[in-house]
């Protein structure tokens, strides 16, 4: 396991087809270099870096496969990179896999073609596990990524995950994903880490606050809520005395005094 130094130098020169962060250049030299399986904090996304590692790839001569991929995913880097969708047919995507390129491809067509000796592995490049926290729900891509291992030792096996949530789940979570992964090298990149937050805090969003001035009739739909709400309260206290409940209104006026707005806050 891996958890970059704070500190340590961010590459700065690197140029990539497709531009990343200083933090996102870091894991996308990491993740070039060796099979490892990438967990990045939840709300980050990890396309850019999967996009230029697949552009470095698409070639003809190169034959890689990315699975696990979401609908969103999976059209997305289709669009952008203009690939070829496999065809229906067993023996038209066996045509396809001998001409090479990037292809997504379900697991569930790959565990056949594989066990059809329809892919050649031997020519496989490489394969780029998306959404890797999920790879235990079916066990298909840890049979698929072991009946690719077994037959090519030399090609590379890149994962990827955006919900260290998911690991916390179970006991050793993190170690049987790894293992399903056939990978042994693990990057964690979480959100206190401080190149996150230097890229981060250099694009920061503009927040605009926006207040709307109360109609006549939404006035007095908030006021029969509010009535609503105290009588439900007082019927409350009346089933249960211990209980301790009140519904307060705050009204907030802006500098004029033209907009205002309303808080209901219950204390319990």
């Amino acid at each position: 396991m891996e958890l970059n130094s704070e500190n340590e130098d961010l590459p700065q020169n690197i140029e990539t087809k497709y531009p990343l962060l200083q933090f996102e250049k870091q894991i996308f030299i990491d993740i070039f270099e060796k099979d490892a399986l990438v967990i990045i904090a939840k709300g980050l996304s990890y396309n850019a870096v999967v996009a230029n590692l697949l552009w470095v790839h698409k070639d003809p001569g190169n034959l890689v496969l990315v699975l696990n991929s979401s609908d969103h995913e999976e059209k997305l880097f289709t669009e952008k990179f203009r690939l070829t969708v496999l065809p229906n047919t067993g023996a038209e995507r066996e045509k396809a896999y001998l001409e090479g390129g990037v292809y997504f491809v379900s697991t569930r067509i790959l565990v056949v073609d594989l066990l059809k000796n329809r892919v050649p592995v031997s020519n496989i490049t490489g394969i780029v596990v998306l959404r890797a926290h999920t790879v235990l729900e079916s066990c298909q891509e840890a049979f698929v990524l072991r009946l690719f291992r077994q037959k090519n030792k030399i090609g590379f096996i890149k994962a990827f995950s955006n919900s260290p949530i998911s690991f916390t789940f179970g006991y050793h979570q993190v170690e049987k994903v790894m293992r399903a992964l056939f990978v042994t090298e693990l990057f964690l990149w979480p959100r206190f880490h401080g190149a996150i937050i230097k890229s981060l805090k250099s694009r920061q969003a503009e927040v605009i606050e926006l207040h709307v001035r109360l109609t006549t009739n939404t006035s007095l739909i908030q006021s029969c809520l509010l009535d609503i709400m105290n009588y439900t309260v007082k019927q409350l206290k009346s089933i249960n005395r211990t209980l301790d409940m009140q519904v307060t209104l705050f009204i907030k006026l802006s500098n004029h005094g033209k907009f205002q707005s309303i808080f209901l806050l219950y204390n319990g």
